[in-house]
């Protein structure tokens, strides 16, 4: 299995327990390392759909972690597209 279909996968299993409960530091950890995952190959349109609807979904307990921010900091396409759908924007390129 590629590493976007795990990530997909791992990311919809995630979603499902998370966006109900209370976010704990190694829930965060798990989306981080699913993150960085996802940036070391090119990942599926679907796959960054969900990793932003989640972050969006918890965009404040996210940002609390050091590796969340450093993440994005590393990674500006992924920072802008998250950030665009936070403020409502769509900056995604064709």
């Amino acid at each position: 299995m590629c590493v976007g279909n795990v990530a997909t996968l791992a990311l919809q299993k995630l979603s499902t327990v998370l966006l109900e409960s209370k976010l704990t530091e190694e829930m965060v950890e798990m989306v981080v390392q699913v993150l960085e995952a996802c940036f070391k190959k090119p990942s599926p349109l679907l796959l960054r759909a969900h990793v932003l609807l989640y972050v969006d979904a918890k965009a404040a307990q996210m940002w609390q972690n050091k590796r969340f921010r450093e993440l994005l900091v590393r990674n500006r396409e992924f920072s802008t597209e998250l950030f665009g759908l936070l403020v409502g924007g769509d900056t995604t390129r064709s």
